[in-house]
């Protein structure tokens, strides 16, 4: 699976699947980043993007998925979250 979200990494913020250890059966496998086509801003420090989540599950059930955009530095709540509901067969 993959989930793109809106993101700006230059900021220190960063999309993270924040309950992993909690669902057995979900694999995280990494992600990406890029930046928007418009040739003007390519190359830009501070310009956003889209982060792209990369997992997949390795037996079936219902994965409730909480993601937080976040500095991993800083020991506070996330200051976006998004939860996904997946249903693997």
């Amino acid at each position: 699976m993959s989930v793109y979200l809106a993101a700006n990494p230059t900021t220190g913020y960063d999309w993270k699947v924040v309950n992993a250890e909690q669902m057995p059966g979900f694999v995280s496998m990494g992600s990406s980043f890029y930046l928007p086509q418009d040739p003007r801003k390519a190359g830009m420090t501070g310009v956003p993007g889209t982060t792209i989540l990369f997992f997949g599950f390795d037996r079936p059930g219902t994965y409730n998925v909480e993601l937080g955009y976040e500095r991993s530095w800083e020991q506070k709540a996330p200051i976006e979250g998004k939860k996904i509901t997946f249903i693997v067969k």
